[in-house]
């Protein structure tokens, strides 16, 4: 059984391995000036803001380092993530606020997201475990990586 930082710490690196920079597909920001490990905070935090009118280009850039933000800024106990437009964006399903599983993530990625939303399920507040365990439903558990099965 992991240890919660053991956990976050494997599904940081399950993100930023999926999310590699020599993918330009989406790696760089909609203006293609940087790539999205450099996204500053205050650029987070207006994409935050904007993430249910994020076009798929700027969704698929902006949601990795969102994901690891919200990870990395997190400690073990101490509430809420801060993470519901990205939690509602993937529980909605395909065709709806943003995304499903299938929907325009490359299946690594996919299997990324799902170790996230099953972080979240496991270590978020009430509403953020009952949000992040409905995407798993929807289809996203499918996606999870092997060491969500280890505990």
């Amino acid at each position: 059984m992991f240890s919660y930082e053991e956990h976050r710490k494997q599904t940081i690196a399950c993100i930023e391995e999926a999310f590699l920079p020599d993918r330009p597909a989406h790696a760089l920001d909609p203006h293609g000036e940087k790539l999205w490990q450099e996204v500053s905070g205050d650029e987070l935090d207006e994409a935050y803001k904007q993430y249910a009118f994020l076009g798929q280009h700027s969704l698929r850039f902006y949601l990795p380092a969102l994901m690891r933000r919200r990870l990395e800024e997190h400690s073990a106990g101490s509430g809420s993530f801060d993470a519901d437009y990205i939690l509602l964006g993937l529980s909605c399903g395909p065709g709806f606020f943003h995304c499903g599983p299938s929907s325009f993530f490359r299946p690594e990625e996919e299997t990324a997201i799902a170790a996230f939303l099953f972080f979240i399920s496991r270590n978020g507040h009430d509403l953020e475990q009952q949000t992040a365990a409905a995407a798993l439903e929807i289809g996203w558990w499918k996606h999870l990586p092997e060491f969500a099965f280890s505990d």
